[in-house]
Parts: structure tokens; C-alpha cells; sequence
């Protein structure tokens, strides 16, 4: 791979579309982007098809080919959802995401859980961050809550609850109030993994 130098995020933005593979940017380094095992892109898949089934019309959820920037740095979530009409589908990226998702493996979570929290909390749209373990049935929300992200760790409910991105969800048949409820099972379809762990204390992370 080409090697850049100190670059800045719009120099390796100009750089990266002239290259075949994928890169992320981050605190001035050009990281190639590596393809997850086939365990890590089920359950990125499960993810998309659950979520899917769950949004309103004019929202959709996408892949590990959907870029999203930040004011200095670039990155390739395995999941993003966006409702935001500036988001067209004619665009290489979304600026505007509600939700974004990563699946955990044993080299990204400590980047997942750390760098990329602190950089997808920066961006004013996203409500909410999913984070779904490979590795074991664990699954985490960093939820915005005014000012502060709350999270709580891990769930146990037999669905996951993304309260704080109902702007995306239709409305149920039982309550007729939107809501995106993904069953806990259907993020781990087909995947032989270990039990759940005994949920945690929520605790605030503060701005």
C-alpha cells in the first residue's frame, strides 16, 4: 500500500479514492481496512436484517461499505443506519447516522469499546451505538441521553431495545407507537457461541 505521510483527513479522503481497497482514517494514520471472519460478517449481517425489519419508510441500514467521516477521522462501520434525507444514495458516505453498529473480535474490540466510541459520539446525529461480541453472546448500548451517553452492559432481554432511535422505527401492531425491538436470538442466528453474561450497572460517560 501507498504510504502517506502525516496526512490530513481531506488529503487521505482524495487518496483513498484512488485506491482499489478500503481505508480508515484516524489521529493522522492510514489503517487498511481488513475483512472480518466469516463468523464476525454473519453476525453483521443479522444485525442489517434485524434492524431492517424494524425501520420506517425512508430509513435504511447498511454495511461495512458505507464510510462515515468525522471531523478528522474516516471510518467503515459494520453497521449504519440513517434516516436523514441528505444522506442520498448517490453518496459514498453518510454524515448523518442515528445508529451505527460494530461486531467485536478479538483484535477491534478494545478499538471498537475505546477509539470509535469517542469518535461516533462526536457526531451530533447518531443516538445510539451497537456493539455485538463475536466471540460470546454479549451485546451493549451507548445511549445519548441529553448531554451524556449512558451505557449498560450486557443485555440479557430477549430483545434489544433501541430506545433512543424510535425517529427510525415504525410504529408496532401492539402499541401503535414506533419502536425498533430486535430479537436477542435472531443477532445470533446460525452462530454456536457461549451464554449470555449477567447484565451490569448502567454507568454515564460524560462529554
Amino acid at each position: 500500500m501507498e504510504s502517506l505521510r502525516a496526512p490530513t483527513l481531506a488529503e487521505f479522503l482524495v487518496w483513498e479514492n484512488g485506491q482499489d481497497g478500503k481505508h480508515e482514517f484516524t489521529d493522522g494514520e492510514v489503517i487498511a481496512f481488513a475483512g472480518g471472519t466469516n463468523r464476525h460478517n454473519l453476525i453483521a449481517a443479522n444485525v442489517i436484517s434485524g434492524l431492517r425489519t424494524t425501520l420506517r419508510a425512508g430509513c435504511r441500514a447498511t454495511g461495512s461499505d458505507t464510510k462515515i467521516i468525522g471531523s478528522s477521522w474516516s471510518r467503515y462501520p459494520d453497521v449504519v443506519v440513517t434516516c436523514d434525507e441528505r444522506d442520498t444514495l448517490d453518496l459514498a458516505h453518510v454524515a448523518h447516522p442515528t445508529l451505527i453498529a460494530e461486531v467485536l473480535s478479538e483484535g477491534t474490540h478494545g478499538i471498537d469499546r475505546e477509539d470509535k466510541l469517542d469518535e461516533y459520539r462526536s457526531l451530533s446525529s447518531l443516538r445510539e451505538y451497537l456493539l455485538v461480541d463475536s466471540r460470546r453472546r454479549w451485546i451493549q448500548i451507548v445511549r445519548r441521553s441529553g448531554d451524556e451517553w449512558v451505557i449498560s452492559l450486557p443485555i440479557r432481554e430477549e430483545a434489544v431495545h433501541l430506545r433512543a432511535s424510535t425517529s427510525c422505527c415504525r410504529s408496532t401492531r401492539s402499541t401503535g407507537t414506533p419502536a425498533c425491538n430486535v430479537r436477542y436470538c435472531r443477532l445470533y442466528s446460525r452462530i454456536n457461541s457461549p451464554t449470555r453474561l449477567r447484565t451490569g450497572t448502567p454507568y454515564v460517560l460524560h462529554s
